[in-house]
């Protein structure tokens, strides 16, 4: 699932832009710019309406379905179900919307090789728009397998870290991008280094919430039914979020993306 709408500034929004331009005749492209503002909702509308879809100007589930229609590319999920809780309220509502969800070992101490060697098998599959965590974290890290295994910045031997990350490099689209929905992830000095090294190493953005991640728990009941809105918090980031690029900035890495200048339409 993904949701995205007026006011979001994110690498996937230039992702849905290029997407978005393939429907639309050349004097109606739009700047890949990765924000999501009047253009861009009014456009998202005059695409769902072609479709005979309900125009809110929301790229949700079922607008995502038709912009992605005949395009080779996926959007991964990666949750660490080592906690249970985890399992509950982000892995369930992603499997049910969709996409290629992958859990993490649960109970068992296993070599985190095997992880990421999962990772990589999904990634394989086809294009990879979007790769999304899903885990505990803090400034600069995140777990991957409960507190046996981190993806971390201050780690004493990060070669593991950056062989796998570097791995990942021909599994994207030239569009895509990483998401870490993680608590403090993107935070500080330590936040900073975490993404630079991640945007650096698998030549695409990445992106990760300052706060705490509020998950897809409903206000009541972490384990009850919830409301969608309080459901899409897993696949929207709550507060500031930072973003690392390659080539150190939105422009330098857009540049290098054939797709964001081509015109698809008459």
């Amino acid at each position: 699932m993904i949701y995205l709408q007026n006011g979001d500034s994110l690498p996937s929004v230039a992702a849905c832009q290029i997407l978005l331009n393939r429907h639309l005749p050349s004097a109606q492209i739009l700047d890949v710019d990765g924000d999501f503002g009047r253009l861009t909702e009014a456009a998202v509308k005059a695409f769902q309406r072609s479709k005979s879809l309900s125009d809110d100007g929301v790229i949700g589930t079922n607008t995502w379905r038709e912009l992605t229609n005949g395009v080779n590319i996926q959007i991964v999920d990666y949750v660490d179900t080592y906690d249970d809780s985890l399992e509950v309220m982000e892995e369930a509502f992603l499997r049910r919307h969709g996409g290629t969800n992958i859990e993490s070992p649960k109970y068992c101490f296993i070599n985190v090789r095997t992880i990421y060697d999962g990772i990589r098998a999904a990634c394989a599959v086809k294009p990879v728009v979007l790769l999304r965590f899903y885990g505990h974290g803090n400034s600069g890290f995140i777990q991957v397998n409960g507190s046996l295994h981190y993806m971390d910045i201050n780690a004493v031997d990060t070669s593991e870290f950056d062989s796998f990350l570097i791995s990942l490099k021909p599994y994207f689209a030239s569009y895509g991008s990483i998401e870490f929905h993680s608590c403090r992830t993107g935070r500080g000095r330590d936040g900073r280094n975490f993404l630079n090294r991640v945007a650096s190493n698998t030549g695409v953005p990445a992106t990760a919430g300052i706060n705490d991640q509020l998950a897809a728990w409903a206000e009541n009941d972490a384990y009850s039914i919830e409301p969608l809105r309080w459901k899409r918090r897993n696949v929207r980031f709550e507060g500031p979020k930072r973003t690392a690029y390659p080539g150190g900035s939105f422009e330098n890495w857009i540049a290098n993306v054939p797709e964001a200048n081509m015109s698809f339409a008459p």
